[in-house]
């Protein structure tokens, strides 16, 4: 009886969810199987379903996967000594539940990584991008040049705390970061900053991998604190610069800086007025608002 079922046990008949009797040809067996409505994925291309199961039969190779109502199959042949044919037919619903819920979650995590302001990466034991999300590409435009590359081999890139070969050391001792600036100039001159914090990662036997992480641009934070620090030393600079006596005082009336043209007016050092407080500065309308500032801090009731 070539091509035919000479046996099927009812292991299988449950599995496919059908009746499958000896002498059935395969042809039979699957259309069989069809006819019972139980085969959703086989919907509208029947026939190619078909041809599919009989080419793995005269051919066996990696087998087909098949969703048999709520339940997933796979079947493989193999070949018998005396010339026969062995369908063997395994229960994989399990596993593809698994890889389902594992691709909702990754499909969940790249959403969340695409709309965020941050980007994911991947390293190998050797500090080498092996993966960057699609807007670390958009932002750094660096995809290119730093796959299959270290951090510090990249062009343009520049540590602002430290060097490469201190933060090198960190992925020899397999220590997280947090929070490495890092100021990038592109081929054209633009200057950006980000900032980086990853973690070493390791697979399921413990075995070190790589290191995974997160980078963010921060070239607008930085702009500021820069600006900030700049206007800082501007106002410093006048201050000490000016040809006039200066003191500052906090808002419970204590002297907290002087400049060095008031040390020589009033013949103190700068010490000796830090310990002052404002209305004991010389000066009618300095002293005034003083008092004035006094009373308003008391009545505000702060401490």
């Amino acid at each position: 009886m070539p091509n035919r079922i000479v046996f099927c046990n009812r292991t299988c008949a449950e599995m496919v969810g059908v009746q499958i009797e000896p002498g059935m040809t395969f042809e039979a067996a699957f259309r069989t199987c069809l006819a019972s409505g139980k085969f959703p994925d086989a919907v509208g291309k029947e026939e190619d379903w078909i041809a599919r199961g009989m080419e793995e039969r005269r051919y066996p190779g990696a087998g087909m996967e098949m969703r048999v109502g709520e339940r997933w199959v796979h079947l493989r042949n193999q070949r018998t000594p005396d010339g026969g044919m062995l369908t063997l037919i395994v229960d994989i619903t399990e596993r593809k539940v698994s890889q389902q819920r594992l691709a909702e979650s990754e499909a969940k995590y790249r959403g969340l990584v695409e709309f965020s302001n941050d980007w994911f990466w991947e390293q190998d034991e050797a500090g080498r991008f092996t993966r960057i999300t699609a807007r670390g590409v958009r932002v750094t435009a660096l995809e290119e040049v730093s796959l299959g590359k270290a951090r510090w081999e990249l062009p343009g890139l520049e540590p602002l705390e430290g060097d490469w070969v201190e933060h090198r050391s960190k992925y020899q001792r397999r220590e997280a970061f947090a929070d490495f600036l890092i100021r990038r100039t592109n081929p054209e001159g633009v200057v950006s900053f980000l900032s980086s914090s990853a973690a070493p990662w390791y697979d399921t036997d413990g075995r070190y991998v790589g290191y995974r992480g997160i980078t963010r641009d921060v070239t607008e934070r930085m702009r500021s604190l820069l600006a900030l620090a700049e206007s800082a030393s501007l106002f410093r600079a006048i201050f000490e610069q000016a040809a006039i006596g200066m003191a500052q005082g906090s808002l419970d009336g204590r002297v907290t800086e002087v400049n060095q043209k008031l040390c020589d007016m009033l013949g103190y050092s700068r010490e000796e007025k830090r310990r002052d407080v404002v209305s004991d500065v010389p000066g009618s309308e300095g002293a005034r608002r003083a008092r004035v500032g006094q009373r308003q801090y008391r009545k505000s009731g702060k401490r």
